[in-house]
């Protein structure tokens, strides 16, 4: 439940305030979109990147981006109990 709760306290907060969590960067820090063994902020200054333009008016570099740590935080937040509940599959595994 505590999850649903940041959930929709994230909600309210974004329907007033741009939240600095663009989703395809911050799967790259959570490492849902890696089998490499970067460091997060390695993976996730590598995506932000590819990300919409958009983004770019509200955060013109990944360092504005990070600035705050508000987006490592809900990286976290958000993603976390994601990735945590992932099995990883590595090569040579075999698919069950």
């Amino acid at each position: 439940m505590q999850t649903l709760a940041v959930l929709i306290e994230l909600r309210e907060e974004g329907m007033q305030t741009v939240l600095p969590f663009p989703l395809r960067t911050a799967a790259a820090f959570a490492g849902l979109l890696s089998w490499g063994n970067r460091v997060p902020i390695d993976r996730a200054r590598e995506k932000y990147k590819e990300e919409d333009a958009n983004w770019c008016y509200f955060f013109p570099g990944f360092d504005d981006l990070v600035a705050t740590g508000r987006f490592e935080a809900l990286a976290g937040d958000v993603l976390g109990p994601i990735a945590a509940r992932l099995e990883r599959w590595q090569p040579g595994q075999e698919v069950g």
